[in-house]
């Protein structure tokens, strides 16, 4: 009986003492337990604010958005090479989504050249049109704050667009 003295003590000192009245909360069980964990994780996915994001117009219009999943950024003898990728969570936040982009940005002085290739939501490849001018600026080459804008045309099958391309890999921007 004396090893119980202490235990009922702290119950009785946490309650101040005193019968607090109702009942003992109840001890969740590990199904609850993990429904509110993925429900947490689930909620923590959405807020995510996706940080490359490409608009479009022209044959086609839209924009695809979604999360870089690696930076690559090397100073060459004519200016700054980028290897780029990214890909989107579907809807259910459970799969990979259609949309995506992946290539290299090369600049040497006022050249920049290209090779983006960007997957639209419907599933439609384009690709960065080489034929035309391209506009890329690194504003911060740093691998995990990575910021960069593009712009230029895209060629998606026959159709034709501009685009305006952000890559920013710093949640604070």
């Amino acid at each position: 009986m004396k090893k119980s003295l202490p235990l009922l003590f702290i119950v009785l000192a946490a309650c101040g003492g005193r019968d607090a009245g109702g009942t003992a909360p109840t001890v969740p069980d590990t199904g609850e337990i993990a429904r509110e964990a993925q429900a947490d994780a689930t909620s923590a996915r959405t807020r995510r604010a996706p940080n490359w994001r490409f608009d479009y117009s022209g044959d086609v219009n839209g924009s695809v958005e979604g999360t870089i999943l690696t930076v690559m950024s090397m100073q060459g003898a004519g200016g700054p090479r980028v290897t780029l990728a990214g890909g989107a969570l579907a809807p259910d936040l459970k799969s990979q989504a259609t949309q995506g982009f992946n290539g290299t940005v090369m600049t040497m002085g006022d050249n920049t050249a290209t090779t983006i290739r960007v997957v639209l939501a419907d599933g439609t490849r384009c690709q960065v049109d080489g034929a035309q001018p391209t506009t890329f600026r690194v504003l911060d080459d740093d691998k995990k704050t990575f910021h960069a804008e593009l712009s230029g045309s895209l060629l998606c099958g026959g159709a034709r667009a501009q685009f305006d391309a952000v890559f920013d890999k710093d949640p604070r921007r």
